[in-house]
């Protein structure tokens, strides 16, 4: 402890430190040049509870080592020694007073503060992280600041813009009344939003979902104007890209059947407007499960997949393929005019496409189809009965050997 012979403060017992120190909110102790403590305060007292203090004892060797290191700095009168004590934050400031033996340590409850500065931190990691634009501008209307998702959506770096006005964003779509409206809603109600058309820097304008706040200070004064900007294009892209990953089939890349049943339900509705037919065609793979046994799931997957290519090789733009089930494709068509020939011609096609040997780990494949078909509203009246009739007809096409279809009814 030679380290705190330098700290000298006067005598504890004069009469006005002693009264100032006794009311004092904040904590303050004395210690000698041995760390051994002379004084404590009632705030200290009630503070430090958890130290559980008493004049003559040493205080705890962890809040000692620090002060010691502190000590050893030039900044420690002004940095202090901060130590946490039942959820409190206290700093300590060390201070020498004349020739007097004692060290005065004058602490400062900084609990609050520490939770305002890491609550700014937050909101500032938050500001420069969200995906929207922000912008805050004066009450001119002055740019002020703009986080780094203005730059990446608008394509402006923010010395481009602090001091100028959000002008350059206008896309030319909005006249001067929708403005006016728009700023008598802030005035108003402080806040606006709804939908917008900004430019970017490359002169693409594109859809916003803009809002805007006003800021007050504590006197309800507006200080400042903070605008949020949703860019509706790239999060429609985004979307978009998610709905196509969370409806396709990740080994085959075809619609999943929840898809299809939406396809299918589309296809009635526009089915019961016209006079076309929609027809389901159920393609089985017969002995998958013998595949797998026999060359492993990894030349079960690659044949899966040569065939769902092969079945798009013969689908129209306009019809959906599924895979249905581990060994089992399905088909949604539109059909106009003799849906018999029309549909057995489609089958030859499939059956054509299907009887080409697939290569396997450099093995050649010879792999068996059935196809079951039904049609919509010859056969059924709803989506479930076409589904299981195609199933029932691809069942009776599999009774007639390999490489067969069989249209229901």
């Amino acid at each position: 402890m030679g380290s705190l012979d330098k700290y000298k403060i006067p005598n504890k017992d004069a009469p006005s430190i002693d009264r100032f120190q006794e009311a004092s909110g904040d904590p303050i102790l004395h210690v000698d040049g041995n760390g051994i403590l002379l004084y404590i305060n009632p705030a200290a007292q009630s503070l430090l509870s958890e130290w559980q203090p008493t004049v003559g004892n040493s205080l705890p060797e962890a809040f000692m080592k620090s002060l010691n290191q502190c000590l050893a700095t030039d900044a420690c009168s002004t940095r202090g020694v901060e130590v946490k004590v039942e959820e409190r934050q206290i700093v300590f400031t060390p201070v020498q007073f004349n020739d007097s033996d004692f060290l005065f340590l004058h602490g400062h409850d900084v609990t609050w503060w520490r939770h305002y500065d890491a609550h700014l931190k937050l909101l500032a990691n938050v500001y420069q992280n969200v995906s929207e634009s922000i912008i805050i501008t004066d009450t001119n209307g002055i740019i002020e600041a703009v986080n780094p998702a203005f730059t990446t959506i608008n394509g402006y770096a923010a010395d481009e813009v602090i001091g100028r006005t959000p002008r350059f964003l206008q896309s030319g779509r909005h006249d001067a009344d929708f403005y006016k409206s728009m700023w008598n809603d802030i005035r108003k109600r402080g806040r606006w939003q709804g939908k917008i058309w900004n430019r970017r820097k490359n002169g693409e304008i594109y859809p916003a979902l803009l809002s805007i706040a006003a800021i007050a200070n504590e006197e309800g004064e507006t200080t400042h104007y903070c605008s949020i900007c949703y860019d509706m294009m790239s999060k429609k892209e985004e979307t978009e890209a998610l709905w196509i990953d969370a409806f396709r089939d990740p080994l085959t890349g075809l619609p999943t059947m929840q898809l299809f049943y939406d396809r299918l339900e589309q296809a009635f509705s526009h089915t019961d407007r016209d006079v076309s037919m929609i027809a389901i065609l159920v393609v089985n793979l017969d002995g998958f499960r013998r595949f797998n046994e026999t060359l492993g799931y990894r030349q079960g997957d690659l044949l899966l997949q040569q065939t769902a290519r092969r079945l798009k090789g013969v689908c129209r733009q306009s019809d959906t393929l599924t895979r249905f089930a581990a060994d089992s494709f399905i088909m949604l068509t539109r059909v106009v005019g003799n849906p018999r020939q029309a549909l057995a011609e489609r089958a030859q096609r499939i059956l054509k496409s299907l009887s080409v040997p697939v290569e396997l780990g450099g093995t050649p494949v010879q792999v068996s189809v059935r196809i079951g078909i039904s049609v919509y509203p010859t056969t059924a009246k709803d989506m479930y009965t076409l589904l299981e009739q195609a199933q029932v007809a691809a069942e009776q096409a599999k009774a007639r050997g390999g490489n067969q279809y069989r249209i229901y009814g």
